[in-house]
C-alpha cells in the first residue's frame, strides 16, 4: 500500500512542476491552491512550501487545508505580494497521512502586477518582445513626468528631458509592473526630444528578442544597453568581453541571422568598417564574441611576431646584410604588404644613432581593444607610454592569416596629442602604476593639469595622483605618462 501512495504522489509532483513555462500573471492579493492526490499531512507542508521572491528573499505566507485534506491553499501572511516575480516552491518532504514521503519537488514560477502603473508613472513609448523562454510581453519606457514635444532641432543635445525613468512590463492579461532601470552607475539615464535624438530611437527594439536603452556620448558615439526578457524577468544583457555598456557608434549595432549580432563602426584610419561579431546565449542572457582568436592570444601573437622581426632586422644590421639578404628570413612572420615598410626602415637604419625599430612596449592588459577578430585577420588597439627615448600613442596592430600561419600585416601609430588621448580612468591608472611597482599604491586624488603634446600644443588633462609610502606619482589620463614627486603637489 505504501508503494503505491508514494508512486501516485511522486507522479503528482512531476506533473506540478511548471517552472519551465511562461510565468502567470497574477494579483498582489493571489491565493494560491495546491491538488494532491492523496491525504497530506499539513505540518509536512508547511515545512515544504516557500515563496521566493526573486532577489528579494522570501516571502513569508500562511499554509492551510483548503475544502479537503487533498488541498491546500497558500496566502501571503504579512500584506499583499509587491511588484515583481516570485517562485512557489513545493519541496521534497511532502508527507501523505499513511507516512508516504515525497522524493521530487515542484515550482511555478509568478509575476505580481496591477491594473495602472505605480508611483505616477506613465508610458513614453511602448514596445513588444519576445520571453527568451516563450510567449511575449510589452515593454514600456516608463517617466513619471509627461514627455514633451518633439523639437524641430537636429543638434542632438537640444531639448533634453529630465524625469525619474523606469522599465515597465505589461502582461498578457492586462496587468502592469515597474522595473528599475539599472542603467548608470551614478545619475539618471537622459533622453531627448529633439530630430536628431529622441525617444523614440534612444528606446528601440534591436529585433524581436532584444531591446535597447541608448545614452549620448556626443554627437557619434553613444553607450549602448542592452536588454532581453527570461522567463518574466527584464536582464541586460552582458558582453562577456565587456564590463558595462557597449560603446557603439550610432544604429551601428543589427541582428544578422539566428543568435548572431554585429556591431560595426568606421575606421577614419583603415577607410572601411570594422567589424565585430556576438553569439547571443539565450540560456544566461550573455554575448559572446565569435572570433578565433582569444584577446589574449593576439596579444601573444602580436608580441611574438614583433620580436622575432626586430631580431632579424638588428642581427641582419650587425652583420652588415642588405635588405635582400634579410627578407627571405622575414618570410614566415611578415605580410607582402608590410616588407615595404620594413625595407624602408631597415635601409634608412643608423645603429650608432640609438634608432629603436620595432621596439614597442604594448601595453595589451592596461586599455586594449579587439576592433576586428575573424578566422583570416585580427587588428587590434593598444597604446604605447612615452619613455626616454620615444613619444608614446595608440597602435592598431594587423595580424593576418595566411599560409597556414599568422603574420603581422601592419603596425600603424598615432601619436598622444590633444585630439589622441587614452582616457584613463582612474582604477586603470592604478592598474597600469601597479604594474611597474613592487607595492601597492594608494589613490590621493584627481585633478586637472595643462599640459604640452609632442608638438608642443597646450591642452587640459586628467590627472591621478597615487602615494606609495614616502613617493608620489602623477599618472596622465591622456598619455599615462608618469611623474615622480617627493612632495605632495599643490594644484
Amino acid at each position: 500500500m505504501k508503494k503505491s501512495l508514494f508512486s501516485l504522489l511522486f507522479v503528482f509532483l512531476l506533473i506540478l512542476a511548471p517552472s519551465v513555462q511562461a510565468e502567470t500573471a497574477v494579483s498582489p492579493d493571489k491565493v494560491w491552491t495546491i491538488t494532491f492526490n492523496t491525504p497530506v499531512d499539513l505540518d509536512s507542508v508547511k515545512e515544504a512550501v516557500k515563496v521566493d521572491q526573486f532577489n528579494g528573499g522570501w516571502k513569508t505566507v500562511k499554509v492551510e487545508y483548503g475544502d479537503n485534506k487533498k488541498q491546500v491553499k497558500v496566502t501571503p501572511s504579512n500584506g499583499p505580494y509587491e511588484e515583481g516575480i516570485y517562485e512557489l516552491q513545493v519541496g521534497y518532504r511532502v508527507k501523505s497521512l499513511d507516512g508516504v514521503w515525497a522524493q521530487s519537488r515542484a515550482s511555478k514560477v509568478f509575476s505580481v502586477g496591477h491594473p495602472e502603473w505605480s508611483s505616477d508613472y506613465q508610458s513614453m513609448k511602448e514596445i513588444k518582445v519576445e520571453d527568451l523562454r516563450g510567449g511575449e510581453v510589452n515593454m514600456h519606457l516608463l517617466a513619471d513626468q509627461p514627455l514633451p514635444e518633439k523639437t524641430d532641432s537636429t543638434k542632438w543635445s537640444d531639448q533634453s528631458f529630465e524625469a525619474k525613468f523606469a522599465l515597465g512590463v505589461q502582461e498578457a492579461n492586462g496587468l502592469k509592473r515597474v522595473v528599475n532601470l539599472p542603467i548608470l552607475e551614478e545619475g539618471m539615464p537622459v533622453f531627448y526630444q529633439n530630430e536628431d535624438v529622441n525617444v523614440d530611437w534612444q528606446f528601440r527594439k534591436i529585433d524581436d528578442r532584444l531591446f535597447v536603452v541608448t545614452q549620448m556620448i556626443n554627437e557619434r558615439f553613444t553607450t549602448d544597453y542592452y536588454f532581453a526578457v527570461v522567463n518574466g524577468v527584464v536582464k541586460r544583457v552582458q558582453f562577456s568581453a565587456a564590463k558595462d555598456g557597449l560603446e557603439n557608434e550610432r544604429s551601428r549595432f543589427y541582428h544578422q541571422s539566428d543568435n548572431t549580432y554585429v556591431q560595426r563602426v568606421y575606421s577614419e584610419l583603415f577607410q572601411r568598417d570594422l567589424e565585430a561579431k556576438y553569439v547571443l546565449d539565450t540560456e544566461f542572457a550573455t554575448f559572446h564574441s565569435q572570433k578565433p582568436l582569444t584577446q589574449r592570444k593576439i596579444h601573444v601573437k602580436a608580441r611574438y611576431l614583433q620580436d622575432k622581426v626586430r631580431n632579424m632586422i638588428y642581427s641582419g644590421l650587425e652583420k652588415g646584410w642588405t635588405y635582400n639578404q634579410v627578407e627571405h628570413n622575414l618570410d614566415p612572420y611578415v605580410t607582402d604588404r608590410l616588407k615595404p615598410v620594413i625595407k624602408q626602415a631597415y635601409q634608412n637604419a643608423c645603429l650608432d644613432c640609438g634608432q629603436k625599430l620595432f621596439n614597442k612596449d604594448w601595453q595589451f592588459e592596461i586599455k586594449s581593444t579587439v576592433l576586428e577578430n575573424f578566422k583570416d585577420r585580427a587588428i587590434v588597439q593598444t597604446f604605447v607610454p612615452d619613455t626616454g627615448e620615444t613619444y608614446g600613442g595608440i597602435d592598431w596592430i594587423e595580424l593576418k592569416h595566411e599560409e597556414g600561419r599568422w603574420k603581422l600585416d601592419g603596425v600603424t601609430t598615432a601619436y598622444f596629442s590633444k585630439d589622441v588621448q587614452l582616457d584613463l580612468t582612474m582604477k586603470q591608472s592604478k592598474e597600469y602604476l601597479e604594474n611597474l611597482l613592487p607595492s601597492r599604491v594608494k589613490h590621493l586624488k584627481s585633478y586637472h593639469k595643462e599640459v604640452k603634446d609632442y608638438q608642443g600644443v597646450s591642452y587640459t588633462t586628467e590627472v591621478h595622483l597615487f602615494q606609495d609610502f614616502s613617493t608620489y606619482y602623477e599618472v596622465d589620463a591622456s598619455t599615462g605618462i608618469i611623474e615622480i614627486l617627493t612632495d605632495f603637489p599643490t594644484e
